[in-house]
């Protein structure tokens, strides 16, 4: 066996034995770290694992990457799966901090709108109702597509809000969305009626997740329903202004160098509970949504 396939052999041994994740993030982080070795061996760096890895390593790859124009949040990708893989082998602590590695900190500033809504159009291309209704809650209630498939109807209803268990969540925590219109009521009800029994999910009970993943993206092609995402948008920037009274800066409202102290809390109280419901942990993210 070359040295290029034992290298790989020692990350696909690991990440086979740790299922750390849903299925996109162990497939995700198998690629990215398929990719690192690759370009490790094209650096001229022979070893038989990752396991010798060493700092120079680090510093090299990180150079490469800046040459080769890849994106801050990629780089930042690309050692946090490192830093996983190397945390396996008790060997995390040799790893720098990104600052240090010269990767800059990511900067959430998104002035192109990417929001938009489901209409009777989409309806109608989408003749699948557990798919539909996957999509209508990434709409409703700010879902990524992972957990609105996986979630579980008869579970997640705690009467006034929606209760996503960790494993259907990005980072497997557990988190709640407030229930505050009728139509949020009415998507939940309806789902309770689509699903076969009390334990059920929106995925049909004969399919796997990742299958069904794979059937729902296939779906939405033929539909012409593209930047799923887009529905996650949608959502903050509807309850933003429901929380605050006023369209967001993406919208065409106030940023916050324009707001006055009373407006600024607010607007701070809104991204608080905003980042909550949409499971994110640093509050900063929702400018790609909303806005500065």
């Amino acid at each position: 066996m070359s040295q290029k396939h034992k290298m790989k052999s020692s990350v696909i041994n690991v990440v086979k034995y740790n299922k750390n994740g849903s299925y996109r993030t162990q497939n995700d982080r198998l690629k990215s770290l398929l990719h690192t070795t690759e370009t490790l061996h094209q650096l001229g760096y022979k070893m038989d694992s990752l396991q010798q890895m060493k700092q120079k390593h680090l510093y090299a790859l990180v150079k490469y990457w800046q040459e080769t124009n890849i994106s801050q949040a990629s780089m930042k990708n690309r050692m946090s799966h490192l830093r996983w893989l190397l945390d396996k082998w008790h060997k995390a602590d040799m790893v720098p901090s990104n600052d240090a590695l010269g990767i800059p900190k990511r900067v959430y500033i998104n002035d192109k709108n990417r929001a938009w809504q489901l209409t009777q159009l989409h309806k109608a291309n989408m003749t699948n109702a557990l798919m539909w209704h996957s999509l209508q809650a990434q709409q409703l209630f700010g879902l990524r597509v992972e957990e609105s498939l996986k979630i579980k109807p008869y579970v997640a209803d705690k009467g006034d809000c929606l209760y996503l268990v960790g494993s259907w969540t990005k980072g497997g925590r557990d988190r709640y969305i407030p229930i505050h219109s009728k139509a949020q009521r009415q998507w939940l009800d309806e789902a309770k009626l689509l699903v076969s029994h009390r334990n059920a999910s929106l995925i049909p009970d004969d399919a796997r997740y990742i299958t069904y993943r794979n059937r729902f993206e296939k779906a939405c092609e033929r539909a012409a329903i593209r930047n799923k995402h887009g529905l996650r948008y949608y959502y903050a920037q509807q309850r933003y202004k429901e929380l605050t009274g006023w369209d967001c800066s993406l919208l065409g409202g106030p940023t916050r160098n324009a707001m006055n102290t009373e407006q600024k809390a607010t607007d701070e109280a809104a991204r608080a509970h905003l980042s909550a419901a949409m499971g994110h942990r640093r509050i900063s993210i929702l400018t790609t949504y909303i806005g500065r």
